[in-house]
């Protein structure tokens, strides 16, 4: 639904919302279950597409405050949401830029 700006400045308010697009009947069990928002890697982003691993709390790429939330059903639409208003970014973990792609010299 609402999505997080591109470009984050630390200690800025943000908002975001999450919703479980499984629905039916599994939302009547899942209702009131804690959700919680982490900045991840593109690569542990793959990951998950890929595989489903999950990266460990040690692995963010970031800290953020206000990141958990109660995911409430949604009488109207039935479907499981959490709406992260009052977010901030704390700090954010830059990857080192040691690879081949970023040792090119141009001599021009």
């Amino acid at each position: 639904d609402k999505q997080p700006p591109q470009v984050l400045k630390t200690m800025t308010r943000f908002g975001a919302c999450v919703t479980l697009l499984a629905g039916g009947r599994q939302s009547g069990f899942i209702n009131h279950s804690d959700v919680q928002a982490h900045i991840i890697s593109e690569k542990q982003a793959r990951g998950l597409a890929c595989d489903n691993t999950v990266p460990v709390k040690a692995e963010v790429s970031g800290e953020i405050c206000n990141n958990t939330k109660v995911m409430d059903l949604n009488k109207t639409t039935s479907l499981l949401s959490a709406e992260f208003n009052n977010m901030s970014l704390r700090r954010i973990k830059r990857p080192d830029k040691k690879g081949p792609e970023h040792q090119l010299v141009v001599t021009e």
